[in-house]
């Protein structure tokens, strides 16, 4: 009945499966105190970036700082790993083990929001390395064509 809704949950759902680090619960189950954003992060930075960076600014001296840095490196990691999944695929074509990596990265996708708004970093664990095998593909990409183009090989 709002298919507005669940596709912004679906949305909602991917970006938390790709970008949540699980440094937060970690610290949480640790006893360090956290201060709390007064909305959720994504949100106050694309309706108010302003609000957001005040934000980040006031929490900077916390562990918050820890959590953004992880954040971060999570959003830089799915970006690689779009990108290196593409060059991947247009280099070496989609073979049956990388269909099935890709395949399995996505069955954990979508089998996530399943198990409702609690969505972390440990569903995602049984497919991290592939995920970061693929992100750092395009790291590793021109040491690859040397050694696979050298004339002794």
């Amino acid at each position: 009945d709002h298919p507005r809704g669940l596709l912004l949950s679906g949305m909602n759902s991917v970006v938390t499966f790709f970008t949540h680090d699980g440094l937060l619960m970690v610290l949480q189950h640790a006893g360090v105190p956290l201060p709390t954003l007064p909305r959720p992060a994504f949100t106050l930075l694309v309706h108010s970036p302003g609000e957001f960076l005040s934000t980040v600014r006031e929490f900077t001296a916390t562990s918050f700082v820890a959590v953004l840095i992880a954040r971060l490196w999570w959003i830089a990691v799915t970006v690689l790993f779009a990108i290196g999944s593409i060059i991947f695929v247009r280099r070496r074509g989609l073979s049956a083990k990388t269909a099935f990596a890709f395949m399995l990265i996505l069955y954990f996708l979508v089998t996530t929001p399943l198990n409702g708004l609690g969505v972390n970093a440990r569903f995602r664990m049984p497919v991290t390395p592939l995920i970061l095998a693929f992100a750092a593909y395009p790291f590793f990409r021109k040491r690859e064509e040397t050694v696979y183009r050298h004339p002794l090989l």
